[in-house]
């Protein structure tokens, strides 16, 4: 099915639809002091006069289905799909529906299956669905089906297959061609689906939301490319839970930085994200010491990266020798046992009140161990404490107060 937006300049292969009440909602946000809002409203406020409920929400729909096309608001989308042929080919449709916060906003993708239920193909770092969607608000309830994204997927997706199938079989487009084509192509683009979360506030700026979509979308390309050979779980590590969770953080951040690479290479994106990606990867990846500007341009100016790849360097960022102290591969900190590549020799770079503490703590613990940068800042600081306490006033009077009360109960 075609699709153009609301100017007919931009020919779509997939249908978008929005989220009612997200359009309902952005649409007031943009009418707000808008010139022509004494019209807007002399003309919405008679369908509250409607009786029954029903044709009363249906007219509502319709209302702000037509100021959404007529005030332009889903040019962006448009045009940030229009941009990615392969999108077209592989998916046919996007729905577009309303996020609970920021946080939630995104795009991610999903498979339908056999059943007709949607399956999550996940994000590894964020919550996201992607779907191939055609112009047209849907009912109300769709916000409710598809309360999660897929960083996280959530149950509440599934309920959205009831509402697709109903939603794809019915055109009640508000732009675009109505006729409907089956053939093996779309039967098999129709099994993928592109799903965006946003806020209404976002489309108050066009330029900002087509270049937040513009990152996005490249990430459902990445996925529907066989030769990236994306997977939605990324492999565990020997170090449990914590560490999987530190390892899908760097993951994100090493696509992101790839992506942006590439957007700002097409002119898709301004030379700010250099500088902002690059502060993300150093403190991302500290371990990589002074390696970490060439490590930061190998992914932003790389033309063609893998899953694997990505994931390779997440897990283990610090390289595959196996050392006690420095940068190495991961290994847990004798201490808090949490897995670290930059070790500090405790010989030389501990103070001998800090050595004394951790004997304390730890009493099998050697300097030549080693000890991981957050718990040597940890003791570091813990003496530096204790000796600015010592030198507040009154403090050396208190201790030999404590002292002596100590004395005297250990007698009684």
């Amino acid at each position: 099915m075609k699709v153009h937006d609301s100017g007919g300049n931009l020919a779509l292969s997939c249908r978008i639809d929005y989220d009612a009440r997200l359009v309902e909602e952005a649409v007031l946000l943009r009418m707000a002091s808008h010139p022509e809002e004494a019209r807007f409203r002399k003309s919405r406020n008679p369908i509250y006069e409607v009786v029954d409920s029903e044709q009363r929400e249906k007219r509502f729909r319709e209302f702000h289905s037509e100021w959404f096309v007529r005030l332009r608001m889903g040019e962006p989308i448009v045009a940030a799909l229009g941009e990615q042929p392969t999108l077209g080919e592989d998916v046919l449709i996007c729905c577009v529906v309303r996020a609970l916060s920021s946080y939630e906003e995104g795009a991610d993708l999903h498979q339908r299956r056999s059943n007709g239920g949607v399956g999550e193909q996940g994000h590894p770092n964020r919550d996201r669905l992607r779907t191939n969607v055609r112009s047209h608000c849907v009912g109300p309830s769709t916000n409710e089906a598809l309360s999660g994204s897929m960083k996280t997927p959530r149950q509440d997706a599934h309920m959205y297959a009831s509402t697709l199938r109903t939603q794809t079989s019915q055109d009640t487009s508000i732009a675009g061609d109505s006729s409907k084509t089956e053939n093996a192509s779309n039967r098999a683009a129709a099994e993928k689906i592109i799903v965006v979360k946003l806020q209404p506030a976002s489309f108050l700026n066009s330029d900002r939301l087509r270049a937040f979509l513009r990152h996005e979308f490249m990430h459902i390309v990445d996925m529907l490319d066989p030769r990236f050979g994306y997977q939605p779980v990324l492999p565990k590590s020997e170090y449990g839970p914590a560490y999987d969770h530190l390892v899908k953080d760097r993951y994100g951040v090493l696509w992101d930085t790839w992506i942006d690479g590439r957007l700002q290479r097409r002119g898709w994106a301004g030379g700010h994200v250099c500088g902002q990606r690059r502060a993300e990867f150093i403190a991302t990846f500290p371990m990589c010491g002074d390696e970490v500007e060439e490590k930061f341009a190998q992914f932003f100016n790389a033309d063609f990266l893998t899953h694997g790849a990505l994931a390779a360097f997440a897990l283990n960022p610090g390289g595959g020798s196996k050392v006690g102290v420095g940068r190495g591969r991961a290994q847990p900190c004798p201490l808090c046992r949490f897995p670290t590549s930059d070790f500090i020799d405790g010989t030389r770079q501990l103070t001998k009140e800090a050595k004394q503490q951790i004997a304390v703590d730890f009493p099998n613990w050697r300097p030549g161990h080693g000890l991981c940068r957050q718990c040597s800042d940890l003791y570091l600081a813990r003496g530096l404490s204790q000796s600015a306490e010592a030198g507040l006033p009154g403090t050396q009077r208190r201790q030999a107060d404590n002292l002596a009360a100590y004395e005297i109960n250990k007698k009684a």
